[in-house]
């Protein structure tokens, strides 16, 4: 498995949205990838316009904060996590047997309600925790 953000519950915007990605790869793993018997394509809609650019291809641009101008090419935040998270997904996408191909849609957050209400309550919960 893909493992907790930072060890914990996401505290921040950018952390929940790490942390359902991570989960939506979980997901993937154990009920489509451990158990298919043919190559599928899944699509994972999100409203982080950072993280799709990131899980398509730009890693190394994020790495450097090239998306963000005031930082001055400094390393970001989570990066091992992000590492970690990419090649989660390239452990199901390299398979020799039946590899799953990512589709990843940025959408408004509008349209993308369900996982909206769920990282709401999960970042009120961890809010709350001691």
């Amino acid at each position: 498995m893909c493992g907790c953000v930072g060890g914990n519950l996401p505290h921040s915007k950018k952390s929940a949205n790490i942390y359902a990605m991570k989960v939506a790869l979980d997901i993937i793993y154990n009920y489509f990838f451990r158990s298919q018997r043919e190559s599928q394509t899944v699509i994972i809609r999100n409203s982080s316009p950072w993280l799709t650019r990131l899980m398509t291809g730009s890693f190394e641009r994020y790495t450097h904060g090239y998306h963000l101008p005031w930082l001055q090419s400094r390393p970001l935040r989570y990066i091992v996590e992000l590492q970690i998270l990419l090649d989660f997904m390239k452990i199901m996408t390299n398979s020799t047997e039946s590899p799953i191909k990512f589709r990843f849609w940025c959408v408004e957050p509008e349209a993308n309600r369900e996982a909206m209400d769920l990282a709401q309550r999960v970042y009120i919960g961890s809010r709350n925790a001691p």
